[in-house]
């Protein structure tokens, strides 16, 4: 206690910075001073000054501008020794831009938001006689109808009659190919889309005439001694059918049922080899040379590996040979999609098909029925969809099948739209006079929500039906009966292709705020709500 006393004691000088202790026991023992009552009214009344803030040059406030320019800067200096297209921002990155080639089915197309991801691996598996093979060509008549360069569908102009597209007129793309690395980053993405570089002027080049050109410096990892070169730009091709490569590993592709679905044979490859290795190496080859978009292996089931077929039947097989086969043709097919970095210019859409086999068995859960590519192969797929035969509608004798059921399940769906969704498919196997084969509800769905939507789409009136579309002459044209509007929009694909999209686009866009809101809507004594929702 005395040692306590003595130490509050001391005098104020002897209180030096770090003496914690001192500090608070001399706070602690010291008698307060008296205060008088004015003193304290006017503490208590005295106004208190806000403290003025004032911002360093080191304070970005919240503004992202400084980090936007960091990551194009970042993007120019990791581009150096793989070019500037190894690494772009995500905002102007084309390849992080995911687009969707139609199946040709409508029900597809709705439940997977689009249908097939443009430029990625996608799957059709289930057991035989599940509408595999046919849904595969049903995306090649699309693709034949689809421009390979802007990836928009070929569209008739109706005062012209002349076939266009989306791509810019003129398209653009580089003389010298091995120059490309020269180009930033902003004038690659330009150059990606078909436009040409800001900065581009034209100047007489030896041996191309006069063409626009693009000064650029040497980039970074360029030898010693670089200067900076003219990088010249020619005008190249547009408004150009994709062309497919079909992989018959069942060796069963029937060109006459492909005609009949619509598909042009001679815009598609056909390969079929003896051996897995053999068949996907020419695969591999053909998409190196990006001369194709839509490339289709049916089946992966059927192919196997040259171990296995040259040996006796008494022989033991190699365990997981083909499963390993397959996870490298999955790595190999991802790499060769990157072989333009993250531009993506003509990475071709990859559809597989594949079989089913019994999985589980012995398990201590029940066997079930599953794909036979292997986990690897799965995780490289951005769609993968589940088909399985769901019944049949027969003429009236019952002596043939008029129209096949096939229930559907999206697996998975790495792009957009839901997944586990659940759908059926409706697809006519014979054709008539008035309706042709292929899938049977897709004109009658269309029409009936297009008239539902009214305006826009499909108006109804006291005289009759309007189609509202900017592929006919003054953007309507007016039916005073159904069968005259629906033979219109069958012998007109392009007033069709442009009414289908907008509906799909108006119901996907509908379905979506629909689940929003029920989600917001449902709380915990509720789960029925939620489940309910497709």
């Amino acid at each position: 206690m005395a040692k306590k006393k003595a130490r509050a004691r001391r005098p104020a000088m002897a209180l030096v910075e770090g003496d914690v202790e001192a500090e608070v026991e001399v706070a602690a023992d010291a008698p307060e001073a008296p205060v008088s009552a004015d003193a304290a009214v006017d503490e208590v009344a005295a106004p208190v000054a806000p403290a003025v803030r004032t911002r360093s040059k080191f304070d970005h406030g919240g503004d992202p501008a400084a980090g936007r320019a960091r990551i194009f800067e970042l993007a120019e200096e990791l581009g150096k020794a793989w070019g500037y297209t190894a690494a772009l921002p995500l905002s102007v990155a084309p390849m992080a831009d995911f687009q969707r080639l139609p199946t040709g089915i409508l029900q597809l197309d709705w439940k997977t938001g689009g249908g097939f991801v443009v430029g990625r691996l996608n799957r059709l598996w289930g057991p035989k006689g599940s509408l595999k093979t046919t849904t595969v060509l049903s995306g090649a008549v699309v693709a034949q109808h689809t421009c390979r360069h802007c990836k928009s569908p070929l569209v008739r102009d109706p005062e012209s009659g002349l076939i266009d597209c989306r791509c810019p007129n003129p398209r653009w793309w580089i003389a010298d190919e091995r120059a490309y690395t020269w180009l930033p980053s902003g004038a690659a993405i330009a150059l990606c889309l078909g436009r040409l570089p800001e900065g581009a002027v034209v100047k007489h080049v030896a041996g191309v005439g006069r063409v626009p050109v693009l000064k650029c410096a040497p980039p970074p990892g360029a030898k010693d001694g670089s200067k900076a070169r003219e990088i010249a730009f020619t005008e190249t091709h547009r408004n150009e059918p994709m062309r497919g490569l079909i992989l018959d590993a069942e060796n069963r592709l029937n060109r006459k049922w492909a005609q009949i679905l619509g598909v042009n044979p001679d815009l598609i490859l056909m390969v079929s080899c003896r051996f897995g290795e053999q068949s996907l190496s020419t695969v591999e080859a053909a998409i190196r040379t990006r001369a194709f978009d839509y490339v289709a292996i049916d089946s992966t089931t059927a192919l196997e590996t040259r171990s296995t077929l040259e040996k006796a039947l008494g022989d033991r097989k190699v365990v997981a040979a083909k499963q390993s086969m397959m996870a490298d043709v999955s790595r190999r097919l991802i790499s060769q999609a990157c072989e333009e970095g993250v531009l993506g210019r003509y990475s071709p859409t990859i559809v597989t098909t594949s079989q089913v086999s019994t999985k589980g068995i012995g398990g201590p859960t029940p066997a079930w029925l599953g794909p036979t590519d292997g986990n690897a192969f799965e995780h490289s797929l951005c769609l993968d969809i589940q088909l399985r035969e769901a019944g049949y509608v027969y003429n009236a004798d019952r002596t043939h099948a008029v129209i096949g059921k096939f229930d559907f399940t999206v697996k998975k769906n790495t792009a957009s739209g839901g997944v586990m969704t659940k759908g059926q498919i409706r697809f006519r196997l014979r054709g008539t006079h008035d309706k042709a084969i292929g899938d049977a509800e897709d004109l009658a769905t269309v029409m009936q929500y297009a008239r539902a939507m009214g305006d826009g789409f499909i108006s109804e009136g006291k005289t009759g039906l309007t189609v509202h579309s900017r592929y006919v002459r003054e953007g309507a044209l007016r039916f005073t009966k159904v069968g005259a509007c629906v033979a219109f929009l069958r012998e007109n694909p392009t007033v069709y292709g442009d009414l289908r999209e907008r509906v799909l686009s108006a119901l996907m866009e509908k379905e979506a705020s629909l689940v929003a809101a029920t989600t917001e809507a449902t709380t915990d004594d509720e789960p029925a709500a939620a489940e309910g929702v497709e």
